[in-house]
């Protein structure tokens, strides 16, 4: 492998980006609020109204949020493309303090945010969403993990079809791996909410790297998919990934699996005791999040960017949107699950949906149960209460969501 130049300009740069500009930004923190109290920014917001995806009824939201996310969470949320009805440029706070004003038929608001502008534009109703959630992952991978079922079916898959992986920094593999790798395969997955500014679109500000290609051993040289892989001062990084021409069926053959086991195998093989996996969306039954989290993820942080919810009907198009969208949001600096049901909800039931939407790096789990009337709340044992609280969905529509 070809031995990459070591820069200190470069090494500098980067250790200011990871330790010296997140103390500027929070020494700065008090003249940014000032500015933000006497100059709030704007953004362009409508209305869309359209039938809700899996499920009866329809439903209006009120949106400003920005097209990368917005695209995400609005298939999400409808069946079809929804029917927009412009409402212009609006200031962001005075959407936060009466979304009403501006769409008074909305079942619900989402408003752009970042933490610290939610900190001060909140009145307690709404939920601060971030737009990325990022992890790690220790290596090497535990036997306990390894034991998986989806991880033995990956090791299966990588010994049925022989694959085995190589390692280089040239720029025509570099070429390769973006144009027919990394753009077909992000495009054909996230469509227009697919995010290219990343470092393998702006690799001339990254001064270490590598590229891991997965091929077959009876076909070197023919890479069937890639990982970008950043060295970064804390740990490495997994940042672009990629399938030759996007090819659904290489996918089901097992490509990506195999390359992030054989990712942790050539890192954990160059001594490094972790790896960053890049971001997830916010939701707890996102397939990226839930793909990573299979390999022991532990979610550490959360983009400081992201955006308000805000719940202003509880109609059954929007109850049953919430059931089938559990979501993460920030509290008081700490990450919680949010997750909601019908009632009536049993001890047994509360357990299996903490089974399947609790995420290590999560501070808590909350379940709305809606139509609950005057039923108590099931009793949960100890350990599950440590980790898991059940509230009214009537409060979700209250004056104070009380969160922690």
């Amino acid at each position: 492998m070809k031995s990459q130049r070591f820069s200190w300009r470069g090494r500098i740069a980067k250790l200011a980006h990871l330790y010296i500009r997140p103390l500027a930004l929070r020494l700065a923190t008090p003249l940014i609020w000032v500015k933000r109290r006497l100059r709030p920014h704007r953004s362009e917001f409508e209305t869309l109204s359209g039938k809700i995806r899996g499920g009866e009824g329809s439903l209006q939201v009120l949106c400003g949020i920005k097209a990368e996310i917005r695209h995400h969470v609005l298939g999400l949320i409808f069946e079809t493309p929804p029917v927009p009805q412009k409402i212009g440029l609006q200031k962001v706070l005075n959407v936060f303090r009466n979304p009403l004003q501006f769409a008074p038929a909305a079942d619900l608001a989402l408003v752009p945010a970042t933490e610290g502008q939610h900190a001060w534009m909140d009145d307690g109703t709404w939920f601060s969403i971030p737009e990325w959630l990022n992890g790690h992952i220790n290596l090497p991978l535990s036997e306990k993990v390894l034991r998986h079922n989806s991880l033995k079916t990956a090791a299966r898959l990588i010994r049925r079809h022989g694959y085995e992986y190589v390692v280089t920094r040239d720029e025509k593999s570099f070429k390769d791996f973006y144009h027919r790798m990394h753009r077909p395969y992000i495009t054909k997955i996230y469509g227009d909410g697919a995010c290219e500014d990343s470092v393998a679109e702006n690799r001339a500000g990254c001064e270490e790297f590598d590229l891991l290609f997965l091929q077959k051993k009876a076909a070197p040289g023919e890479h069937l998919a890639g990982m970008f892989i950043v060295y970064e001062p804390a740990a490495p990084r997994l940042w672009s990934v990629g399938v030759r021409d996007a090819d659904r069926q290489l996918v089901r053959d097992g490509v990506l699996s195999g390359l992030y086991l054989f990712s942790f195998e050539f890192l954990a093989g160059r001594g490094y005791d972790r790896v960053f996996m890049g971001g997830s969306r916010p939701f707890l039954d996102n397939g990226v999040l839930v793909f990573k989290c299979r390999y022991s993820q532990r979610i550490t942080s959360a983009r400081w960017e992201g955006f308000g919810l805000k719940i202003l009907k509880l109609t059954p198009a929007v109850k049953s949107c919430l059931i089938q969208n559990p979501f993460v949001f920030r509290s008081h600096g700490k990450i919680y699950g949010a997750v909601f049901a019908q009632s009536p909800l049993t001890t047994e039931q509360v357990a299996e949906l903490h089974h399947r939407f609790w995420y290590d790096g999560l501070e808590r789990l909350i379940i709305w149960v809606f139509d609950a009337g005057n039923t108590p709340p099931p009793t949960l044992p100890p350990e599950l209460a440590a980790r898991t609280e059940v509230r009214s969905g009537d409060q979700l529509t209250s004056d104070n969501l009380d969160l922690p």
